[in-house]
């Protein structure tokens, strides 16, 4: 993990947080559990297609967006349809 540290050799931003990530997915690998990143470009245009791969990431990093500054409880009611009301 070259010594927790960016390929510059700088501090790695917000590392406690990068720790705890590190540590569930070596847990979840264990149990045959993998996860995957991809980056999403962020503020982009609402995809036409609401039935796109493409729409399902916008769709996402929109939820994480909201989710991040508190727009949305981070456990939601049971039935609850965020295509209903973030769309």
């Amino acid at each position: 993990l070259n010594d927790w540290k960016r390929d510059s050799g700088k501090d790695i931003h917000h590392l406690d947080v990068w720790i705890k990530i590190y540590k569930l997915l070596k847990k979840l690998n264990k149990k045959e559990i993998l996860v995957g990143f991809m980056h999403v470009r962020s503020h982009a245009q609402k995809p036409s297609d609401i039935n796109s791969f493409e729409f399902l990431l916008w769709f996402g990093n929109r939820c994480a967006d909201k989710l991040a500054v508190g727009q949305i409880p981070p456990s939601l009611p049971f039935g609850f349809n965020p295509f209903l009301t973030y769309s």
